[in-house]
Formats: structure tokens, C-alpha cells, sequence
């Protein structure tokens, strides 16, 4: 965790609180008198201290002054499921009066820029009610104090995106001695869980996608003895990939490590000569480099199918290989 302390001059608008608002002692107790603490703690994926630093004394030049002298601020930055959260938790210097705020945001660094931007605004706005006569109910078997900052943030009321849709288009290697690989296209579906495939929030999470398209190599010779002909290869497929493990990069980035089953029918024609069709399938495993937003992903995947048939035409030439290297990339939407 980046985690920092910083002891400046700034407010938060506040509604009565506890002292227990803020959970370390060492850290939250702060003297009448005293300049105001601002602790920050954030995962390593968020900004650091003097980035949020930077950020908010940039806003905090223009403004007119602080009403608050002495206090501490707690701001804990996070992810949530698939967005990130922060909040902030403010009491001043005497533990009467305090406030706390829950921001989200779908990447750290605008949640950051949020932040900066509501404490800057509540430092010129921070107005404290006379303190009631007791502060905490006296003790009882379930005390009233407000909940301590340092639990995790509440979830989001919206719902995360879990769906794909998308394009793909690129090339397979699937036939010997090809030196231009096949080109084609197709469209995807896929489905994002916030979970680990064990059901924990803990592990890293699982996704899946159907993918439905066709691939079409360029004319190849067709070998057929005592004749000239070209040979036309069509492909059409339907893939399903699991990804049961993806590990998070820096930021927007991660690498979901996928297997892939893929099945269709492969159509050919030497000249005139439809042959008979044949039904196709390859598992096979795609590694690939995923950059999402909170409504847009682009994917990069290389991939190795293994066809378990290979076809073979008139005079015994065979078609398809048994190791079928090849390289997609695909854009799209989340919903």
C-alpha cells in the first residue's frame, strides 16, 4: 500500500461524528490549536501521496482560506469489484464535529482527481454545529459510535459491466506450406465475472467468450494429377474460449490465460469440383493483452489450435496441419 502523512492547513463541510470516526489514535487524535493531518493510504495500482498532494494544492491555490485549523482527514483509495472507491473520513482537532464522503470512479487516478477536487471545496465551506453534551452514547452492549474508516469501502449501487461485444479480425496458419496466412473476421460475445472461478472475491477473476466468424486462405495450387486447378478453402467456425485465471497489469491493463475449442465445417472447391465438407475442430490456448475502460476494451491475442483431422483432396494431398499458429485482435463495447 502507498500510504502517507502530511500535516497542512484545510476543511471538510461536517455532520456530527465520533472520535472513533478515524481508528488510529496515534494517527487521528490532534490537539485545538494543531494544523490539520491528512492521511493517505492507496492501493499500489492509485496514485501515490505526492501525486494526490500535487493534484490538490494545484485547486487549493485560488481558494480563500481555511475555516478549520486543526483536525486530521483520512482518505482510503481502493478497488471495489471492477471500479475503484475512496472515502474520506474528517474530525477536527477537539473530536466533536467530523464528516465522511464515499466516492467511485471506473479508474484510480480520475477517483484521485475527485477527491482532491471535493476536499478543496470543503475546506472554504466547513461549517461545525455546537457539539451535543455527549459526544458517544454512554457504554451499552451494542455502542452507537460511527463505524471506523478503516473497513472496506461500501460497493457501488451500479451494477459493474460484465459483457463483451465485439469484431475480430486476423490470421491462422492452418494449411502446410502456406506462406500468407488466412484472413478473416468474426463477432464475439463474452461474459466477465467479478469473481475467482472458485467463487472468491480474492482470486483473480474468470471470463468467457463465443466467438462466431470464418476464415479464407488465398488460391493454393491444387496438386491433382494431369490437371491445373486452383484449390478455394472456406472455414466457418464457432470458438469458445474460458479464461480461468487473469492477471491485473499497471492501470487498465491485464492478461487473461485462456483455452479455446474451436469446431466447423470446412468447405473446398478444386475448380469447378465442390468436394465433400467436412466438420473441423481444434482445442488450443490463447495468452492475451486486454486494455478496458469502464464501456470499452481492445484485446491482442495470439493463439495455437491443434486440429485433431486433417483433410485430405484428390491425390492424397493433405490440407489443413496439425498446428495451427495465429494472431486475432478484437475491439468492442461493455454492457
Amino acid at each position: 500500500m502507498r500510504n502517507g502523512t502530511l500535516a497542512v492547513s484545510a476543511a471538510l463541510s461536517c455532520v456530527a461524528v465520533c472520535k472513533s470516526a478515524v481508528a488510529d489514535p496515534a494517527d487521528s487524535i490532534v490537539e485545538a490549536g494543531s494544523q490539520l493531518r491528512i492521511v493517505y493510504d492507496a492501493s499500489d495500482e492509485c496514485p501515490d501521496r505526492d501525486a494526490f498532494l500535487r493534484e490538490w494544492l494545484a485547486l487549493s491555490e485560488g481558494s480563500s482560506g481555511s475555516k478549520l485549523e486543526a483536525g486530521v482527514v483520512r482518505i482510503t483509495v481502493g478497488r471495489s469489484g471492477e471500479e475503484f472507491a475512496a472515502r474520506l473520513v474528517m474530525v477536527d482537532g477537539a473530536g466533536q464535529c467530523g464528516a465522511q464522503r464515499t466516492l467511485f470512479a471506473p479508474t484510480c487516478a480520475e477517483l484521485v482527481a475527485d477527491v482532491a477536487a471535493s476536499l478543496d471545496l470543503a475546506i472554504r465551506d466547513w461549517t461545525c454545529a455546537p457539539p451535543p453534551e455527549t459526544t458517544c452514547p454512554p457504554p451499552a452492549p451494542a455502542p452507537a459510535c460511527a463505524p471506523s474508516p478503516d473497513g472496506p469501502p461500501p460497493r457501488s449501487s451500479s451494477a459493474p459491466r460484465r459483457g463483451d461485444l465485439g469484431l475480430t479480425g486476423g490470421l491462422v496458419w492452418f494449411v502446410p506450406d502456406q506462406g500468407a496466412g488466412a484472413w478473416g473476421h468474426a463477432v464475439l460475445v463474452g461474459y466477465r465475472s467479478t469473481r475467482s472461478l472458485w467463487g472468491t472475491e480474492a482470486g483473480p477473476p474468470w471470463s468467457a467468450q463465443l466467438q462466431v466468424g470464418y476464415w479464407v486462405p488465398q488460391l493454393l495450387p491444387a496438386d491433382v494429377p494431369g490437371t491445373d486447378l486452383d484449390l478455394r478453402l472456406r472455414l466457418a467456425s464457432v470458438r469458445l474460449s474460458v479464461c480461468p485465471v487473469e492477471v491485473r497489469l499497471a492501470g487498465p491493463l491485464s492478461v487473461p490465460l485462456c483455452g479455446t475449442m474451436e469446431a466447423g465445417v470446412v468447405t473446398v472447391r478444386v475448380g469447378e469440383d465442390k468436394q465433400p465438407e467436412r466438420f473441423w475442430g481444434a482445442p488450443g490456448v490463447a495468452p492475451r493483452l486486454r486494455l478496458s475502460s469502464a464501456a470499452l476494451f481492445a484485446e491482442v491475442e495470439p493463439s495455437v489450435a491443434f486440429p485433431v483431422m486433417r483433410y485430405r483432396i484428390q491425390g492424397g494431398r493433405e490440407i489443413m496441419s496439425w498446428i495451427a499458429p495465429g494472431a486475432q485482435i478484437r475491439l468492442g463495447v461493455r454492457f
